[in-house]
């Protein structure tokens, strides 16, 4: 973890970071439970993607002043999620949460996928000030002997020269996800060039 200490002392560039508006922040754990969806059961350890998109329904939410979403709990959106993830596997597929997300917020907002890189997640956030959900690979502070990518789906929700903050459901990084209050989390650029899941894209949030 040598390179993580180093790369943890990177703070975010004050003059230069922008955020999404409006800033609200909700509870990183929500109510932890348990549920069965289509059959697979989705605990604490599996919630990062639920939990990252209920963020991002509430915020959506709260941005266009709607005011439905905004008590929902994890209970509550894995129980609209089912309506559209039918197997095990559609659970923890972006596809299928996207497809609640424009359910709800028909013709109001949107969500855009693109490919993963960190201009791409920067100049959303710069251009639109709303969210940008993506994925990291969290084997490094989490179990570093694991073959296999461990995927980790969090929010960015500020950029600036130095890197990227995001809110992390599921822990920080740097403290090898012992601390899992999670919340806001702060990413420099090296960081997320090395643990980013390239391969899966950033999906980003628009108000139409």
């Amino acid at each position: 973890m040598a390179i993580e200490l180093k790369e943890n002392e990177i703070r975010p560039d004050i003059p230069s970071y922008v955020s999404i508006t409006p800033w609200i922040t909700y509870d990183s754990q929500m109510d932890n439970a348990k549920f069965i969806v289509a059959n697979k059961n989705v605990g604490p350890a599996n919630q990062c993607q639920g939990t990252t998109y209920l963020n991002v329904v509430k915020w959506t939410d709260y941005k266009l002043g709607i005011g439905k979403y905004l008590d929902w709990t994890e209970n509550k959106y894995y129980k609209e999620l089912a309506r559209f993830a039918k197997t095990k596997s559609h659970v923890t597929e972006y596809k299928y949460h996207n497809l609640l997300f424009d359910d709800l917020f028909k013709g109001k907002a949107k969500i855009q996928s693109k490919k993963f890189n960190l201009v791409n997640i920067k100049n959303h956030i710069n251009e639109t000030n709303a969210p940008v959900i993506f994925s990291i690979d969290v084997r490094e502070a989490f179990n570093p002997e694991a073959k296999t990518e461990m995927g980790h789906v969090i929010m960015a929700v500020g950029k600036c020269n130095n890197g990227i903050s995001v809110h992390d459901p599921r822990g920080k990084f740097f403290s090898k996800y012992t601390d899992l209050d999670g919340n806001q989390t702060f990413f420099p650029d090296s960081t997320l060039d090395r643990i980013g899941r390239k391969s899966v894209g950033i999906y980003c949030v628009t108000i139409l």
